[in-house]
């Protein structure tokens, strides 16, 4: 294990940083032995965690985004898997902690590309809040070492990100399914984007991505979701068909979210 220094800001421990490694993966921490980010030294650019398997559904509705922002940098798993499949696509980072930006660059293999990569230090809520009608996709998966950042779950939060979507906007959000929070953090999100919401769950690890659309998917049916997750699993890699089905079970009573 490689331990990285504590930063100190006004007398106080910003984020302790842990990368460890085992079995040809390189793991990364923040301030406890849970597991933030996950990449395979023989496939860099891979999605090692089922769950961010999970948070590239979105290519079921939007397959050639072009811009994305991510909320909560890690070691920048999903930034490099799009860096390297979506070529046409912007793809803007906001990272709380400079350190942890760092650690990704150094330890992760985070490319240096500020015109398609941009990475912003600063609060994510803070950035959001400052947009209108910016990104086609908005990601959200900004677990400290415990829980979701406040910031990035509050109902003011959840609001700004609507505003912040295009108009086929869809926000994607990791959260942790045995939280106490959970149901009323998917409720909240709910409400805001108007009951157009899909639940995915990964079931090996205890996440649950939500995905939320500012408007209806003028709704494409199942049976095309399946034909185009075939597609999308032989292009990306990815286990878009399973993910499809699980879609489709988990969210029987909410088909209006593919609607107009």
């Amino acid at each position: 294990m490689s331990w990285f220094k504590r930063r100190q800001r006004g007398g106080q421990d910003e984020v302790a940083i842990n990368v460890s490694e085992k079995g040809g993966v390189r793991y990364l921490h923040l301030g406890s032995e849970t597991v933030q980010s996950a990449m395979r030294l023989s496939d860099p650019f891979a999605l090692e965690l089922p769950y961010t398997h999970c948070m590239m559904s979105f290519l079921l509705f939007n397959d050639r985004p072009r811009r994305v922002t991510v909320l909560g940098l890690g070691g920048a798993s999903l930034p490099k898997f799009m860096y390297k499949h979506l070529p046409d696509t912007v793809i803007e980072n906001v990272e709380l902690h400079p350190e942890v930006v760092a650690v990704a660059h150094s330890q992760f293999m985070l490319p240096l590309d500020a015109e398609r990569l941009p990475v912003h230090v600063g609060d994510g809520g803070t950035f959001v809040a400052g947009l209108e009608n910016h990104s086609d996709v908005i990601m959200v998966d900004g677990f400290g070492s415990h829980q979701l950042a406040e910031n990035l779950c509050s109902e003011a939060f959840y609001q700004a990100a609507h505003r912040a979507l295009t108009t086929n906007g869809i926000m994607v959000v990791n959260l942790w399914r045995a939280s106490p929070q959970f149901q009323m953090l998917v409720e909240r999100i709910n409400v805001i984007f108007d009951r157009r919401i899909l639940l995915l769950p990964d079931f090996k690890h205890g996440n649950t991505i939500v995905l939320a659309f500012r408007r209806g998917q003028n709704d494409p049916g199942w049976k095309a979701l399946y034909e185009l997750a075939e597609t999308l699993e032989d292009s990306f890699g990815l286990p878009m068909q399973d993910m499809t089905a699980r879609l489709r079970h988990e969210n029987l009573h909410t088909e209006r979210a593919l609607l107009i």
